[in-house]
């Protein structure tokens, strides 16, 4: 109950930073974070690897993240970062706005370690999840 309250906390707040709401709220979680319109894909060294721009792509990236099995945690003492992915979106335009700047701001981070968990940085909040090894094996691979 706790997990379920704590991300759908945080995905209410990437819905609050996107400044759009979704029709379908059947899976909230998804389609927050499916709103990216760049995922960075950066290795420990701060080396961009590749940016995800296609939707289609965004939306499988999202998928496997299986966001509905993630586990509140604590990070091992001894854990190292191996990489991160950056969700990036442009602002949103708002009422009497005709354009938005066409640049891309930073909306959540995640940080993956040598170990299933992850950090995700979300309004300057930081919260620890243990993820599962299906979801990690991809994130894994995304930074080889």
């Amino acid at each position: 109950m706790m997990k379920k309250l704590c991300i759908l906390c945080i995905l209410l707040l990437l819905l609050i930073i996107s400044g759009c709401s979704s029709n379908d709220s059947s899976d909230i979680s998804d389609s927050d974070l499916k709103k990216a319109q760049a995922i960075a894909v950066t290795n420990a060294d701060g080396t961009i690897l590749t940016t995800i721009t296609d939707q289609d792509a965004i939306d499988d990236f999202v998928t496997a993240l299986q966001l509905d099995d993630w586990h509140l945690s604590e990070q091992p003492k001894n854990a190292q970062i191996i990489g991160s992915f950056g969700f990036t979106q442009e602002k949103t335009i708002h009422f009497n706005e005709t354009d938005n700047d066409g640049k891309l701001y930073d909306i959540a981070q995640l940080y993956l370690y040598d170990t299933p968990i992850v950090d995700l940085n979300l309004l300057g909040f930081q919260l620890t999840f243990t993820i599962p090894d299906t979801a990690y094996d991809t994130l894994i691979n995304y930074l080889q």
